[in-house]
């Protein structure tokens, strides 16, 4: 079992416009397994461009975060090879823009959305983010969101889902949440 399978603490990445930063998810295994990011005192997300003086940094405050006894073991174990995921904030925007539907979103671009709005959702019930969490909760969103498990990641019955997708489900209106999301996100980048 590798270390972030064991530790449940996850090594991210997060690609901007002009460069790749390194967060760290994870559940707290002392706190009911709540999944959470590493965030600073101001509830800012702690990242950096260097994998090697981010570890550094983490090792140095890791009494100041979340389940530090199994956050330092992961931390001794992992090393940058160990990247889980990856978002690239540009192409999350592209993957909706100027799209008519959403079946004309490939299913790996669906998953990536879906995959990022969860890491947003525990980010902002880390921080009680009156704002994230009403986009997050935004109709749409959550419609998106069912259509994409129902269809792409759990053995279900999908025509219902299909049939709200097709006759209440906006596109448009979902882009413009998604922006806001990767935007609030965004800000929230706390450079170490």
């Amino acid at each position: 079992m590798n270390a972030s399978d064991k530790y449940r603490k996850y090594l991210i990445s997060i690609q901007l416009t002009d460069k790749r930063l390194f967060a760290v998810w994870g559940t707290d295994l002392s706190d009911d397994e709540r999944d959470k990011l590493i965030i600073s005192n101001a509830g800012m997300i702690i990242c950096s461009v260097d994998f090697r003086a981010f570890k550094d940094y983490l090792l140095k405050n890791v009494t100041s975060f979340f389940d530090v006894d199994n956050l330092s073991k992961w931390l001794l174990e992992v090393g940058s090879a160990d990247l889980s995921v990856s978002y690239d904030f540009n192409n999350i925007r592209r993957f909706i823009k100027n799209k008519n539907k959403i079946s004309d979103v490939e299913k790996g671009e669906l998953i990536e959305i879906v995959d990022f709005l969860n890491i947003a959702l525990d980010y902002s019930t880390q921080i009680d983010s009156m704002y994230l969490n009403s986009r997050l909760n935004e109709r749409n969103v959550l419609m998106f969101k069912d259509y994409v498990y129902n269809n792409f990641m759990w053995n279900s019955d999908s025509n219902q889902i299909d049939s709200r997708m097709d006759n209440e489900f906006d596109l448009k209106k979902f882009h413009i949440h998604l922006l806001e999301i990767l935007d609030s996100i965004k800000v929230s980048l706390l450079e170490v």
